[in-house]
């Protein structure tokens, strides 16, 4: 997620999220994992933006579940 070219960041997350999604299951350094997801938040690009809030939301849901 740290790549400089925005569809690989964008990929990154969501990989990440359809793989929480599908295993149920948090990754291992959820919380530098969510660290990093945060400061995508800030990313110039709407489709990183998006791809991380679909990530944190779906590590939540995991948590939550």
């Amino acid at each position: 997620m740290d790549y400089a070219t925005t569809w690989v960041r964008q990929a990154a997350a969501g990989g990440i999220a359809h793989w929480v999604e599908e295993t149920g299951t948090l990754p291992p350094g959820e919380e530098r994992l969510r660290d990093r997801l945060t400061a995508l938040g800030s990313d110039p690009s709407d489709s990183v933006r998006d791809a991380a809030a679909e990530t944190l939301r779906a590590l939540d849901d995991c948590r939550n579940n």
